[in-house]
């Protein structure tokens, strides 16, 4: 049972347009018995009971909960400035998405985001002394980057993505 929620609407729903066009594919079909059961734009249901549920921050989640919490870009990189932004995006996160954490021992929560400002909500998850995978653009030195299996070398002074250039990932950091 997940819900994934990202700045805006239209965010949140095309992740899960793709969220649902791999679950509909030949190669998920083959590997796993779980099949949709019910589609709209903003919930896929499973024929196991699961669902993935698409919100946006700061929208209402009343009667809703869920095992696994995702949120993708809390907030637009252009109101990172805006005080009033960051503050609804915030306290959107901590009051009211983590009360829909059906068990908050076994529950997950995964937050996906570029830094934008002290203040922001990564900035909130690290004063609050949360744990988590932070990956600078820039490789500040030498890193393994492993989750299960799979496995990254990762070279100080590399960028993090390849559309990313290190020019401009060095004037952003400049200004």
């Amino acid at each position: 049972k997940f819900i994934c929620a990202s700045y805006s609407r239209d965010l949140a729903n095309h992740l899960a347009a793709q969220c649902r066009k791999l679950m509909q594919s030949e190669l998920y079909q083959r590997l796993f018995a779980t099949k949709l059961l019910k589609i709209s734009e903003d919930e896929l249901s499973t024929t196991q009971g699961g669902f993935r549920i698409s919100t946006s921050v700061g929208a209402t989640l009343t009667g809703l909960g869920g095992d696994t919490l995702i949120v993708d870009d809390p907030m637009n990189a252009s109101e990172a400035y805006s005080e009033t932004s960051r503050k609804t995006a915030n306290n959107w996160f901590t009051g009211t998405l983590m009360s829909r954490l059906n068990d908050k021992r076994r529950g997950s929560v995964f937050v996906v985001c570029q830094r934008l400002h002290q203040e922001d909500l990564t900035g909130v998850l690290i004063e609050n002394k949360w744990d988590g995978l932070v990956l600078p653009a820039i490789a500040p030195r030498d890193t393994v980057i492993q989750i299960g299996t799979w496995k990254h070398e990762w070279k100080e002074g590399e960028p993090l993505q390849a559309r990313e250039p290190l020019d401009v990932l060095e004037d952003l950091k400049r200004q």
